[in-house]
């Protein structure tokens, strides 16, 4: 999409990429096709205590381009080849793509703060979202060198999936949980592991529970905190539900049947399902979010409380209790999934590559 939309201005997208190493390829289900706007080259991994560094051999590549886009990353070192030529010859015009800070990271290190100077020597910003672009202009970074992307996944095929899914299908998965069609039910779909407060959730839960003694709970995804959850279900059957992971159709399926996802920690692009499936998100004003927690907006499309175990359950309780409050929050879902689209992403992008090559 985006080469198409570059090509109506007269300006040729190339890109260049490489397999991710062992490490991420154990951790992503992403996985990398031949295409025809792209050129594989093999990517060198150094591993060194405490850091694993890449170089990407494609400077040649970009050597007569006018404009080169590399992700921000100190692991990168490619980028600080295409800043020493830039420095030398003037060209081409370098722009970074990323967070703009590592959100899980320790602003306080000797990394996070070599990132924060190195990022401020670029021609041009691709901001993950409107957070980044904050961040940077904190920083020091020129607001008007920045294009904000707001970054999400392609949504299309999963509202078309989640669209099409019938009544009689809703009504299998239910009775395959013995979930009646008037339980208020919950889900969290998500890698489980620490930053994700898996306690604080389950502790959460128990509290709904006996406040809502119809309610039910369906908890996809693995990790490294998985046993908490078997041992919790092994707990509270009839009610606490966990399939495992779930992909594609089967992880929609159990999104159209559920009223809000739960997800105190650690927020990310899972934000997107809540708006796709328009399934509000509950979540807390916790530190450890990514930049796409920007998008929630509170008692809008979704619902941030504080770090307070109590007042996360009683904000859910209110949720499902109140048919109102929880049709208002679907219909900001609703608007936040047309913002936050392939289409629009492809657009921010266009626009930015434009004001640097025509300023």
């Amino acid at each position: 999409m985006l080469k198409k939309k570059l090509a109506t201005h007269d300006i040729q997208l190339e890109l260049h990429y490489g397999e991710p190493d062992e490490i991420e390829k154990k951790s992503i289900k992403d996985y990398i096709i031949d295409d025809p706007i792209g050129k594989k080259v093999n990517n060198i991994y150094l591993k060194l205590p405490g850091i694993n560094l890449c170089y990407q051999p494609c400077l040649s590549l970009t050597a007569k381009c006018d404009l080169v886009i590399v992700q921000q990353g100190n692991r990168e070192l490619l980028n600080y080849f295409i800043l020493l030529r830039r420095m030398m010859f003037k060209r081409p015009k370098v722009a970074f793509w990323g967070h703009g800070k590592n959100f899980q990271g320790d602003p306080k290190s000797i990394k996070e703060k070599f990132k924060s100077w190195y990022s401020n020597k670029v021609d041009f910003w691709f901001a993950y979202n409107d957070l980044s672009r904050k961040l940077l202009i904190e920083r020091g970074f020129n607001e008007n060198k920045i294009a904000s992307l707001n970054n999400t996944i392609d949504t299309r095929s999963q509202i078309e999936y989640f669209e099409s899914i019938t009544e009689e299908e809703k009504t299998n998965l239910r009775n395959s949980y013995q979930i009646a069609p008037t339980d208020p039910v919950g889900i969290f779909c998500a890698s489980i592991y620490q930053d994700k407060q898996i306690d604080f959730l389950l502790e959460a839960l128990e509290i709904i529970k006996a406040k809502v003694p119809d309610f039910k709970f369906i908890m996809i995804g693995k990790g490294v905190e998985d046993f908490k959850v078997i041992a919790f279900s092994k707990k509270n059957p009839g009610w606490f539900f966990y399939p495992g992971n779930k992909f594609d159709r089967e992880k929609i399926k159990h999104f159209s049947i559920a009223d809000f996802q739960a997800i105190p920690g650690a927020v990310g692009l899972n934000i997107i399902d809540s708006f796709s499936f328009l399934c509000p998100l509950i979540t807390t004003s916790i530190n450890n979010h990514g930049p796409e927690i920007s998008y929630l907006k509170n008692d809008e499309n979704g619902i941030m409380t504080n770090i307070n175990v109590e007042e996360y359950a009683t904000r859910i309780v209110r949720l499902i209790s109140d048919t109102d409050y929880e049709n208002k929050l679907k219909q900001g879902c609703r608007k936040a999934r047309e913002m936050y689209s392939i289409e629009n992403m492809a657009d921010n992008f266009v626009n930015g590559v434009l004001k640097l090559l025509t300023r």
